[in-house]
């Protein structure tokens, strides 16, 4: 499959700008939306066999009303072939922000990733599967990077894979290394908490074959990490090797991560209560 070269033509409305990659079986380009000048990113599939799926992919994300994933702003087919627009993202991907700051403490990781919860949880109940979680698939958003380390992350899931069998050691459980493996919501679930642990820990979990030999996967405070009790069970659990083991939604998850965020608010707002106020000076 050929590349579009830039300044050609899209649907007579997006002009090509660069080839940013590929991924799987789709090219990425960065483009603008003439004549309003919107900056917008366009996937490409080149697998005639998928075209479908990729459609109903674009149109299912479409509807979809959560600021936690890329937004597809329109679908087309043209030169024989399918596209997706998505919003253009600036920003950093989260395994460029771990390798840059380290870990992230369990508290902020773990508040940063409700909203991808919650976004998770309306792409599984529109009969979606992401398939791709990984740190390289979640944008930090912002535009700015050179003062360290934010103390508030804003999360963006993008790169579906609806489509195509993408495999990234570390993150792709058993049943999708398998031929024989039968994914679904937990495929995701377990991809979820790999990357977690790897945000948690800095370090890369070990692959799910290489598990079924010698599982030595540590939970976080096994390792020194500070994290509330609760979130490491659910976070160990959804990355259990057998699926039938890990929770079975992301609503579980969502649950679990939501009270204890909620409390930790509660108990942080309690302790500004008590701290004393200065006295003003008369």
């Amino acid at each position: 499959m050929q590349q579009l070269k830039p300044g050609s033509k899209l649907n007579n409305k997006y002009r090509i700008l660069r080839f940013i990659g590929q991924g799987g079986f789709a090219f990425a380009y960065e483009a603008v939306q003439e004549p309003i000048g919107l900056k917008v990113c366009i996937k490409e599939l080149f697998i005639k066999e998928s075209r479908d799926t990729f459609l109903r992919e674009g149109r299912i994300l479409a509807t979809l009303k959560s600021d936690s994933i890329v937004k597809v702003l329109d679908y087309f087919e043209e030169n024989e072939t399918s596209y997706i627009v998505l919003e253009y993202l600036e920003g950093i991907t989260l395994k460029e922000y771990v390798k840059r700051y380290g870990p992230i403490p369990a508290d902020q990781l773990f508040s940063a990733i409700l909203p991808i919860l919650s976004g998770l949880s309306l792409i599984h109940k529109r009969g979606l599967i992401h398939r791709d979680i990984a740190p390289d698939n979640l944008m930090v958003l912002g535009t700015d990077f050179s003062g360290g380390p934010s103390q508030t992350l804003r999360l963006k899931l993008f790169d579906f894979d609806e489509y195509t069998c993408t495999l990234k050691d570390g993150y792709s459980p058993i049943e999708q290394v398998s031929s024989q493996g039968n994914q679904g919501t937990t495929t995701d679930i377990y991809a979820l908490s790999a990357t977690l642990w790897y945000c948690l820990t800095g370090k890369i979990p070990d692959g799910a074959y290489s598990r079924l030999l010698d599982d030595n996967l540590k939970a976080p405070s096994n390792l020194g990490i500070e994290i509330d009790p609760e979130l490491e069970d659910i976070l160990m659990r959804g990355l259990s090797l057998q699926k039938e083991d890990r929770p079975q939604s992301i609503d579980e998850m969502l649950a679990i991560v939501g009270r204890e965020q909620a409390v930790k608010k509660a108990g942080d707002g309690s302790r500004a209560a008590k701290r004393p106020q200065k006295r003003k000076k008369v």
